[in-house]
């Protein structure tokens, strides 16, 4: 108790003296944004300076800000305006992204430094009882302001009211309120829906995220949101959720055919039948070699320096490493109690299904086993191979074990439940949904208006199905659907790629596994 106060004590002595140096003198300055000049020695916000060539900038991109309210439009003007003998208006010195971009524009003309009056105080900590810790959230006092009008590069009063005008206009497009409250007020950005946080781009290694394309419930890469991805197709977000569950499901029951294995690896693991003794013997010898392995590369660093080959050499000591904890680890569990396993893959799935059931399917511990299933989700683009719209498919990696508390104990358990899936993310089209049973049909000498009434179609769309049969035989697939590794040209509605700011740019360390 003692400490906690001392601390929030403390806390509230900087916090005064800070506002307090602030509002005197202009000091515990923030860090500078772009049009400004700052001395290395600057101790306050007098000690500032204005970069004069920014000024007619500056003022051009707020005209165009409130005359369009479009501030990917004033990115796209800060990006391309010659600035200073090259090309572009530099963002400020502490910008990760060296480009602007809406939400970087967005931000700096809500900074009222723009109008000679900066301000210190807009946030402020909070206790979380939940958690113990404290939160920062908006300052309901609100934030103190200083004039400084030498840093002025716009009016003051035409910087708030525009700021004013875009800020109504954005109004339309926030998230709705429920009972006057933002439902996702102090939820982290992190703490997203599944399946955000784990489906990524098979193509530039970026996650998916919620919001895709303007539609609240779909979800869209990441990386086509700032022109470094071509694939901007959303994806259906609760159909996807019905298709994970149904994939899920259809696994377990083909693990069936490894029943027989997966009761002998727990009957062997409870019955006390596992070796520990061979085990504690060869992670002892593993130990042994890899300590030797250290003492080499310990002397390598020493006489060839930080090179690549150590550097990798490094890598793969640190995952033998990792491999034999795990191994003790599992040991001394087996050593001290008796494992919790289920009897059979039947025994299994009863109990995963039991947590469908009684799970919603937007809770969060919903969500958290969705997480734990499916450590890899990656989105990739198909098409019919006699045209269409793009559509999007996911090849999953299932890991089953992670349902047992105990299967890490138990020798190859994990790698017999562990599988792959591939997905479709979207419902078929007539044409496709109904060509093998068309097919089918036909061989046995049904022309197509009787097919057509039994599957309760038209004539031309059994037409339809019987031409996209012909074309897979023409190319030789047994499925449908073609991977498209590349955008399409004639493809009228992806056109992304068309936009003068895409440039395709990977993940760094990215690169596409084959599927």
């Amino acid at each position: 108790r003692d400490h906690v106060g001392h601390n929030a004590h403390t806390s509230k002595r900087l916090k005064f003296k800070l506002r307090n140096r602030f509002v005197k003198f202009g000091g515990a300055m923030a860090r500078p944004v772009a049009g400004y000049i700052v001395p290395s020695d600057a101790k306050t916000y007098f000690d500032w300076a204005i970069a004069p060539e920014a000024t007619s900038i500056i003022r051009e991109g707020l005209h165009r800000l409130k005359t369009t309210f479009n501030t990917q439009a004033v990115a796209e003007y800060f990006n391309a305006v010659p600035f200073n003998g090259g090309i572009g208006f530099p963002p400020g010195p502490y910008c990760t992204n060296k480009t602007w971009s809406g939400k970087m524009v967005r931000r700096f003309y809500r900074n009222r430094v723009l109008g000679g009056a900066p301000g210190r105080g807009f946030m402020h900590s909070i206790k979380h009882h939940e958690s113990g810790r404290r939160i920062v959230v908006k300052n309901p006092g609100g934030a103190v302001f200083i004039e400084c009008p030498h840093l002025a590069h716009l009016d003051l009063a035409e910087l708030d009211t525009v700021n004013e005008q875009v800020g109504r206009h954005n109004a339309l497009y926030r998230r709705k309120k429920v009972d006057g409250i933002d439902p996702l007020m102090r939820v982290s950005r992190m703490d997203s829906r599944f399946p955000a946080p784990r489906a990524t781009c098979w193509y530039c290694g970026r996650i998916y995220t919620w919001g895709g394309n303007g539609i609240q419930d779909h979800l869209m890469c990441s990386g086509s949101r700032d022109w470094r991805c071509w694939n901007s197709i959303g994806i259906d977000g609760p159909l996807v959720m019905r298709q994970i569950r149904a994939a899920i499901t259809g696994h377990l029951y083909k693990l069936d055919g490894f029943d027989d294995q997966f009761r002998h690896l727990v009957q062997q693991a409870m019955a006390g039948q596992v070796d520990l003794q061979a085990r504690k013997s060869k992670v002892a010898r593993d130990q042994e070699a890899l300590d030797r392995k250290k003492q080499n590369a310990v002397a390598a660093m020493a006489k060839f320096g930080d090179t690549p080959i150590v550097e990798q050499l490094l890598a793969e000591l640190e995952a033998e490493e990792l491999k034999v904890h795990a191994e003790q680890r599992a040991i001394e569990i087996l050593s001290q109690r008796k494992i919790q396993m289920p009897e059979s893959i039947a025994d299994l799935r009863a109990k995963l299904e039991g947590q469908f059931d009684h799970l919603a399917e937007d809770s969060r511990e919903f969500n958290d086993l969705l997480r734990k299933l499916i450590p890899e989700f990656q989105i990739y683009l198909v098409r019919l191979c006699d045209g269409g719209h793009l559509l999007p498919r996911a090849r999953v990696t299932l890991a089953f074990g992670a349902l047992l508390d105990d299967a890490a104990v138990v020798e190859n358990l994990c790698d017999l439940l562990k599988g792959t899936a591939t997905i479709d993310l979207f419902e078929h089209c007539q044409r496709a949904a109904i060509r093998s049973q068309a097919v089918a049909l036909t061989a046995q000498g049904l022309d197509q208006r009787t097919i057509a009434r039994q599957l309760h179609v038209t004539q031309p769309a059994v037409q339809d199905a019987m031409a996209l049969n012909r074309r897979m035989k023409q190319l030789e697939l047994m499925d449908p659907c073609i991977l498209l590794a590349a955008p399409p040209e004639d493809y009228k509605k992806l056109r992304r790629h068309k936009n003068l700011n895409y440039r395709f740019e990977p993940k760094d360390g990215y690169t596409p596994t084959p599927l």
